[in-house]
């Protein structure tokens, strides 16, 4: 029988040194050669490591975030206009404290960039320690902007994208079909005759999407006997094909088919939009779930048009809001609590209208109509009385999906125009890698490209053969799942009893603004599993952080803690106890050197690991200085039928999938027994 002692650090007078020795990673060299007999086995008989305090932030590590109302424990995401914000670990390591927070910071900052009104520039993550300096847990910073959005309108130079099938069609056929700006005017150049649909996408410095306090889009200057449709909707990016160089617009970001649009094509999509067609009144539209019913006959409800043909179900359209409702019946209200139209008609464009607004505040989508000659604006459109009469008369609540928002519209006829006023957009001052690409919906759909900051040369990024970022994993339909919630349908009642829904029974009044912070809005992390927020059937973004953000036992942040300290509510918060400072990671033993064999299920293959260390050592602690004494030897067979020499060993601590652990600091010391097989 023989002991082999062995350590990372060693004396000059002791042994020749090969390489250099870390404590994770260390080759002894004997001056005499160890002669194994045949027939042998090995066994570690005792470990001496030392072991930081670290947060074990691996590649297992999962966390999620929510900006929105805080759910009820009996509620549901049915109720809300939100879903979660899934992150990426991009750690995959342990770290100290200090390193954790500097790194961990960043998945702040991403996960809150999709929305405007979070001043993602400005979060913070700092440690928190007592009087005497003993690490207590992590203060937590999430801002909201707290103050109105300047107009800026974009640069001459701004992307406008043309979108749709019909202008890919132009394309295919050498048509040049596109809308010019110049920095204050949008202008129609089309070859084919053809109407042009697009959207302008400004990102960095030049602009960004629409604020979602106070913030307004208008346009202006627009002939009284043109038609065209202006309006405002989440980005429509490029999204990438699987060709190099060669893109297209995802119209999967509404899930629309080919019809069920708006304009000309009948296939221009919008969040909110604002028509004159030939007929010369003035429509309002919003993208709503298609009626899910299964045949017109058996239904009732206010609005004819919206029955789709049984089996629609699950997919957007544009659909008409009747903000001039004058009459009161079963399924609709007088209107005139939430329009100065609400005259029985809608408004004829060429009657003294000179402007249209887009006006954002919180959830609530205003639409105003600038009349000739007038200073003030009236309101075409707001959603302040919201029942489910009335759902069909109003804008719908802005919900996640449409968090980022950017001027879009189609022009009609060669050389028609249209005026932008005033823009009052969020930018880089507030928003972290302000592009569309960085949306919410954009992540959840498609593959994007996206910069590292906020300054961002986009055309660099689409030239060529350039490996985009794939959207979030299992993620393409939950836009889709926010967008149909009973909320967003029209309501729809059986014929024997109008007034028990078959859906749509659910109204919300959208969510505004009080004190320039969003109302009932919290910063909230997902740290473990929880069904109000997710779906279980989510399997691979189930959170499991709660540990290293210092939330053990609950699982969303709790509300104990919570300040807003002047920027919102949540936007300061604490760890409810001590993040733990330990490793959930296994550790092994892997000694490459013996011709002993092992397989590690893990990673399907063969492997030379000995020992598992023991996560609490003899004494019972976990970190600092610590000692196994193994009582309860688990020999492995050398499977050697000859004598070994060994010169050198090779000593490695390692992880589970083989990679090397990071937690060890000082000198590692293992202690092998090798006898012969009884």
């Amino acid at each position: 029988m023989s002991l082999l002692i062995t350590s990372s650090s060693q004396g000059v007078d002791e042994t020749n040194q090969v390489g250099i020795a870390q404590p994770q990673q260390y080759k002894n060299h004997l001056k005499n050669s160890l002669m194994i007999p045949p027939g042998s086995e090995i066994a570690v008989q005792s470990v001496k490591i030392q072991r930081n305090p670290m947060i074990d932030a691996g590649a297992q590590m999962v966390g999620n975030f929510w900006f929105g109302e805080r759910l009820a424990r009996s509620g549901s995401l049915a109720e809300s206009v939100g879903y979660i914000i899934p992150t990426t670990n991009r750690i995959g390591r342990s770290l100290g404290v200090e390193d954790f927070a500097d790194q961990y910071v960043k998945t702040l900052k991403e996960a809150y960039s999709f929305h405007p009104e979070i001043n993602s520039n400005a979060r913070t993550m700092s440690v928190s320690t007592t009087a005497q300096g003993a690490f207590v847990g992590f203060d937590y910073s999430i801002p909201q902007n707290g103050t109105y959005a300047a107009s800026l309108l974009p640069d001459e130079d701004t992307t406008v994208s043309t979108l749709g099938q019909v202008a890919r069609d132009a394309v295919e056929q050498g048509y040049t079909d596109k809308i010019l700006w110049d920095g204050s005017q949008l202008e129609i150049d089309t070859e084919s005759g053809q109407a042009v649909y697009g959207q302008l996408l400004p990102r960095g410095a030049e602009g960004g999407p629409i604020s979602l306090h106070n913030g307004s889009l208008t346009f202006r200057d627009i002939d009284s006997t043109q038609k065209f449709t202006v309006g405002l909707a989440r980005p429509m990016i490029f999204g990438h094909n699987g060709a190099a160089g060669e893109y297209q617009d995802p119209m999967n970001v509404f899930k629309g088919l080919q019809d069920g649009g708006i304009g000309e094509s009948g296939q221009d999509y919008y969040d909110y939009a604002a028509e004159v067609d030939d007929d010369g009144f003035l429509r309002l539209y919003h993208a709503v779930p298609a009626v899910m019913g299964s045949s017109e006959a058996e239904v009732v409800g206010a609005d004819n048009d919206s029955f789709g043909p049984a089996g629609e179900a699950g997919r957007l359209e544009m659909k008409e809001i009747h903000y001039y409702q004058k009459a009161a019946g079963t399924f609709v209200a007088d209107n005139s609590a939430n329009s100065d139209f609400a005259t029985g008609t809608p408004i004829v464009w060429s009657t003294n209208a000179s402007s249209i607004t887009f006006k954002v505040m919180g959830e609530t989508v205003s639409i105003l109509l600038g009349e000739t000659g007038k200073l003030t604006s009236k309101m075409i459109c707001t959603a302040k009385s919201v029942t489910y009469q009335t759902k069909n008369q109003v804008p719908k609540p802005l919900a996640q999906t449409a968090w980022k928002m950017y001027p879009t519209f189609t022009l009609v006829e060669d050389g028609d125009t249209i005026d932008i006023e005033a823009y009052h957009c969020r930018t880089q001052a507030t928003l972290w890698n302000n592009q569309p690409e960085n949306s919410w919906i954009s992540r959840s759909t498609a593959d994007v490209h996206l910069g590292n900051g906020s300054a961002v040369d986009h055309d660099a990024l689409i030239v060529g053969p350039v490996t985009p970022l794939p959207a979030w994993n299992n993620a393409f339909f939950w836009s889709l799942s926010i967008d149909t919630r009973d909320m967003f349908q029209p309501y729809v009642a059986l014929t024997a009893s109008p007034t028990v829904p078959i859906q749509g029974g659910i109204g919300r009044t959208p969510l505004g603004y009080t004190s320039f912070l969003l109302d009932t809005y919290e910063n909230i992390f997902i740290t473990g599993s929880s069904e109000i927020y997710m779906d279980k059937a989510i399997q691979q973004w189930q959170p499991n952080n709660a540990q290293q953000l210092g939330f053990e036992g609950f699982a969303v942040s709790p509300l104990a803690g919570m300040g807003g300290g002047g920027a919102g509510a949540g936007a300061s918060f604490v760890s409810a106890q001590r993040p733990s400072l330990m490793s959930k990671h296994s550790t092994f033993i892997r000694v490459p050197t013996f011709t002993h064999q092992t397989f590690n299920c893990v990673t399907g293959n063969p492997s030379k690991i000995l020992y598992q260390v023991p996560r609490f050592d003899n004494a019972g602690t976990e970190t600092g200085a610590l000692y196994f004494q193994n009582p309860d030897k688990t020999y492995i067979d050398l499977n050697n039928t000859d004598e070994l020499r060994i010169t050198d060993l090779d000593v490695q601590f390692v992880r589970k999938d083989e990679t090397f652990v990071s937690d060890l600091t000082g000198s590692s010391e293992v202690v092998f027994h090798i006898r012969k097989k009884a």
